[in-house]
């Protein structure tokens, strides 16, 4: 993954302030009962060992404190609030090759199932 992608993502990592789950903690109020979703959550964690797991809710709050931290950590600009109210501009970082069509690959039983 290219540098800026990996710090831009970092920063908005560090930013967030929510439920999360740390290594080696329990689940710190996941906003689920679902005994399947928390274990595999947990299988994951183990997994993958991340420093924390985000917990998101879709509460207006977390969207207006996502937006935020997108814009502070560079990631996004605030269009003109009085054209494009609450939007913002996020360009994807050419460096990244998922986004060159010549190195993307569709894997389906059908070429009709591609796209």
């Amino acid at each position: 993954m290219p540098e800026g992608i990996v710090l831009s993502a970092i920063n908005v990592a560090k930013s967030l302030n929510q439920h999360h789950i740390t290594k080696g903690s329990r689940m710190n109020r996941p906003p689920t009962q679902n005994q399947d979703l928390l274990a595999w959550v947990g299988q994951v964690r183990e997994l993958c060992q991340p420093d924390h797991v985000v917990w998101c809710d879709g509460s207006e709050e977390e969207d207006r404190r996502l937006r935020q931290v997108m814009v502070d950590s560079g990631s996004a600009l605030r269009l003109n609030e009085q054209k494009r109210a609450n939007c913002l501009l996020v360009r994807s970082d050419p460096r990244d090759v998922a986004r060159v069509e010549k190195r993307t690959f569709i894997c389906s039983q059908s070429k009709d199932d591609a796209g």
